[in-house]
């Protein structure tokens, strides 16, 4: 079962939010299409195109239920045009990509896909399952 953070609004919402069950998105921020929840926290993505058609923004993270992540990888890729992996120390539950500029796609219909791992404090890791979220940009 996957949690539906991307269709839940208002009291319900931020109750999932403060429980840590979603990820929280800053005010301001754009609000994740992807989210995947699972027994060690929930991860997103999302590909959008800021009002400018044909260039992809992504932004990724995840949220860990079972303590600090002490380091994470996480490799990423958008349509056919760019890929990364974003990897490093960090000392957090929680980790946002903030909006990530990939590249030109050209307009139409696109995706971004990710997946990755993070290392925990006690020692432990949670593999991220491969995500993926498409749009007309």
């Amino acid at each position: 079962m996957v949690l539906a953070c991307d269709q839940f609004s208002g009291s319900t919402l931020k109750y999932a939010q403060d429980h840590g069950y979603c990820p929280t998105v800053k005010v301001g921020t754009i609000t994740p299409q992807f989210v995947q929840s699972y027994n060690c926290g929930s991860s997103y993505i999302y590909i959008f195109n800021r009002g400018l058609r044909g260039y992809a923004y992504v932004d990724y993270g995840f949220s860990s239920s079972l303590g600090i992540v002490t380091s994470r990888r996480i490799d990423v890729a958008v349509a056919a045009i760019a890929a990364w992996t974003d990897a490093s120390l960090m000392w957090s539950t929680t980790y946002d990509s903030g909006r990530r500029f990939a590249g030109y796609t050209g307009t139409g219909w696109q995706s971004a896909s990710f997946s990755g791992t993070v290392w925990l404090v006690w020692g432990g890791w949670c593999t991220i399952p491969l995500g993926t979220d498409s749009a007309y940009l």
